[in-house]
């Protein structure tokens, strides 16, 4: 009687991992009890990549399992070959810091492989394996299998890339500039951007209410400013104005401003002393717009400066002269001279100028 209850003690987290692993895959289970039943004993934790995949799915399919039901522990199995449990590495013995990033891709690639080697190429569009062919699919289902892939693989390989520099002592941000989207196309590549891009978290940071369209065209407008590289050609004063021009005929004079106010670091202390002066929010977006005013025409002056340095002193003169005026006219010479004072200073400096005003 003993050695009988042992028996059943030691059955249990065997059903209750078979009943887990088909209520799981969301396939509905086969009624009949005999099916039932033999589920346990089928269910393998064989780790040995040698055991026959095939062979095992035809036993399943033998005993009356769908085929549905006998792809998920087929899949388990070989999800079971390859993925490294921590238990059974060498915890006395030292590992590269990039070791854990270095076996992930390796352990997505084999199980990529061993499915594909089971299944055919069908596997890819079978929901059962989603995680293997779109392994960012959660933040990127707009990438084709290919591409999700690729992008995982360049972004696991900048991780490990900064895991190991971080293990040397060094800073990570010394590592050359890497684009995890060049191993992308072209239009995937620019997909992304729009989703995940500095310039794209920014748009939408900026209280502007765009449509889909709307901020398509915003971010096709300045990403020729904000998304360059070391191969984009260099922009002048002249580009930067036809694009906020461009931006305002869009979106309007205002939320033009908002968009460059939130993309300007020296605006988080403009706007931090101009609610210490208790202006407005929208008093904030136009005093904004007179200090951007003046920054675009000084950008233009600056491109004439080595052809007629005479002529760009003269529109620089003029720019800073109309910009003090009109914000003094608008919120008060005094405070106009501290908001202009803060967005010159560079942003540390800036804030630290406020805090003390705050003390």
């Amino acid at each position: 009687m003993f050695i009988k209850y042992i028996f059943l003690f030691l059955l249990i987290p065997l059903v209750i991992l078979g009943v887990t692993l088909t209520q799981n895959s969301n396939i509905p289970q086969n009624p009949t009890s005999n099916v039932q039943s033999s589920v346990e004993p089928l269910l393998t934790n064989d780790p040995t990549p040698q055991a026959d995949n095939k062979t095992y799915l035809q036993t399943l399919l033998s005993k009356g399992l769908t085929k549905e039901e006998a792809q998920v522990l087929v899949f388990h199995k070989i999800k079971q070959t390859y993925l490294t449990k921590p238990s059974n590495t060498p915890y006395w013995q030292a590992s590269p810091a990039a070791q854990p990033m270095i076996n992930t891709l390796a352990q997505a690639r084999q199980i990529r492989t061993a499915v594909l080697t089971e299944f055919g190429e069908a596997a890819r569009d079978n929901p059962l394996f989603n995680a293997v062919f779109y392994p960012l699919d959660y933040e990127a289902d707009f990438l084709s299998s290919e591409d999700q892939i690729a992008l995982f693989e360049k972004m696991t390989e900048q991780q490990a890339n900064q895991a190991k520099l971080l293990a040397e002592g060094l800073d990570p941000a010394k590592l050359p500039p890497s684009d995890p989207t060049e191993v992308l196309s072209k239009q995937a590549a620019y997909e992304w951007k729009l989703r995940k891009s500095f310039l794209a978290q920014q748009l939408r940071a900026s209280e502007v209410s765009f449509t889909e369209q709307s901020f398509r065209q915003s971010y096709a407008l300045l990403a020729p400013i904000y998304e360059f590289n070391q191969s984009s050609p260099i922009l002048n004063g002249s580009d930067v104005n036809t694009a906020i021009n461009g931006l305002e005929r869009l979106l309007g004079v205002e939320d033009a401003i908002r968009v460059q106010a939130a993309l300007d670091p020296r605006f988080t202390q403009f706007k931090a002393l101009a609610h210490k002066h208790s202006l407005s929010p929208d008093q904030v977006i136009t005093a904004f717009g007179i200090v951007l005013q003046a920054e675009n025409a000084l950008m233009q002056a600056h491109d004439l400066m080595a052809s007629d340095e005479d002529r760009a002193v003269e529109m620089m003169n003029q720019a800073t002269q109309e910009r003090d005026n009109n914000l003094a006219s608008f919120i008060g010479k005094e405070t106009a001279e501290q908001l202009i004072t803060t967005y010159e200073t560079p942003a540390s400096e800036g804030m630290e100028a406020i805090f003390n005003l705050n003390r």
